[in-house]
């Protein structure tokens, strides 16, 4: 069983590598922190703290023993050090040691693009209180698929379907838009998106190290996906009601206090999410292992996805 120990090691190497091209962003100190929002990291550890301080990657590298989380490490460092398409020597030199000491060989695809893929175009809807009806639906339904998905209970299965939740989330915004008569291409949504919520790998990334450990990732997990794309689907909405005039900065502060609404709108849905979570277990263990396995199509993921 892994312990706290391992997995706080593990984190303190993919912000090593984040760090390693000489500088910390503040979009990636957003993404982390929001990865590991509701975490009960160890006493003394604070997100601040584990954001700012120096890593020696061999001590922390010698720390990690499980090899499924050696594995999981490596390929959620891969994703941090290519998230931008292309690493910097310091990041590829950590991938490197780590490569070496681990005995390991990732398999990083599914990490490096989360973003891709279409979504649902929704027909406009130009009445404003059907419009608003609409969108209410189609958030609630995604938030409750989201949470459903967030509190899978297989730590390396349980990554993917951290890509899931970014898919849906992904597939809500492509609708919220449609209502409005809005038609967003890939590139423009992984913008939105990005810009509100940060680098989708890096997500995962954190999320995948996290979920490790029992009673930590996956206790906050439904409440996380449930609260972000219920956040999401708000501010997205109240973006092009107001005709696209909301700056980033407007969008991320309404945003921060959408998830603390879709906090309390999950502890008033948690025992239907823990219902339909446990029914829908076998489905997504099999979805899932098709998504890992290569076997299954995005457009089928997506149909099926519709389905459950």
């Amino acid at each position: 069983m892994e312990s706290a120990t391992e997995s706080l090691a593990a984190l303190r190497i993919l912000v090593a590598v984040a760090q390693a091209d000489g500088k910390l962003a503040a979009e990636e100190k957003d993404t982390i922190a929001n990865a590991l929002g509701g975490v009960d990291l160890p006493e003394g550890v604070t997100v601040d703290t584990l954001l700012s301080e120096a890593v020696d990657v061999a001590t922390q590298a010698a720390s990690v023993t499980t090899p499924e989380l050696r594995d999981q490490t490596f390929r959620a460092a891969w994703a941090v050090a290519y998230a931008d398409k292309e690493a910097h020597p310091s990041e590829v030199k950590i991938l490197d040691f780590l490569k070496d000491t681990w005995k390991v060989e990732g398999k990083p695809g599914f990490l490096t693009n989360a973003w891709a893929g279409g979504g649902v175009l929704r027909s406009a809807i130009p009445d404003p209180t059907e419009r608003a009806e609409a969108v209410k639906l189609e958030i609630y339904r995604y938030s409750m698929l989201s949470a459903v998905l967030g509190a899978f209970p297989i730590p390396i299965l349980s990554v993917f379907c951290d890509v899931l939740v970014l898919g849906l989330q992904r597939r809500l915004v492509v609708g919220i838009a449609g209502y409005h008569g809005k038609v967003l291409d890939n590139k423009e949504t992984a913008a939105l998106l990005g810009s509100l919520i940060g680098t989708a790998s890096l997500r995962i990334a954190v999320s995948s190290l996290v979920k490790f450990v029992p009673g930590w990732g996956i206790a906050v997990g439904a409440t996380s996906a449930f609260a972000t794309t219920f956040a999401l689907g708000q501010v997205i909405a109240r973006h092009f009601e107001s005709g696209e005039k909301l700056s980033t900065d407007e969008l991320k502060s309404e945003l921060a206090a959408a998830k603390k609404e879709g906090e309390k709108e999950y502890k008033a849905n948690k025992d239907e999410i823990a219902a339909a979570a446990k029914e829908k277990e076998a489905k997504i263990k099999d979805l899932t292992t098709q998504m890992k396995d290569g076997k299954i199509t995005q457009e089928e993921l997506d149909t099926q996805l519709d389905a459950l």
